[in-house]
């Protein structure tokens, strides 16, 4: 099923699977999915965020601290690209 997705959509499960693993879980849920579009700066979903005059970094944030992660203590994104 993965090569029916776009190299983008590729590209964003591969980031969700890889915050699901520095998020210590052993799934890749919809908060990992939507880490994964955030962190593509690049993306259209980004770009459509942006002129809905959505901040991205604060969504990010809030999307970590919803999963009970600290990103400025605990989450690294260094280890996940």
């Amino acid at each position: 099923m993965r090569e029916k997705f776009t190299a983008n959509a590729r590209g964003v499960m591969d980031m969700a699977v890889k915050y699901a693993v520095e998020m210590s879980c052993n799934y890749v849920g919809t908060e990992h999915i939507l880490i994964g579009i955030l962190s593509d700066s690049d993306s259209f979903a980004i770009r459509f965020l942006g002129e809905l005059g959505v901040d991205v970094a604060n969504l990010t944030t809030e999307v970590l601290n919803a999963t009970g992660i600290n990103p400025q203590t605990e989450f690294n994104t260094e280890n996940v690209e």
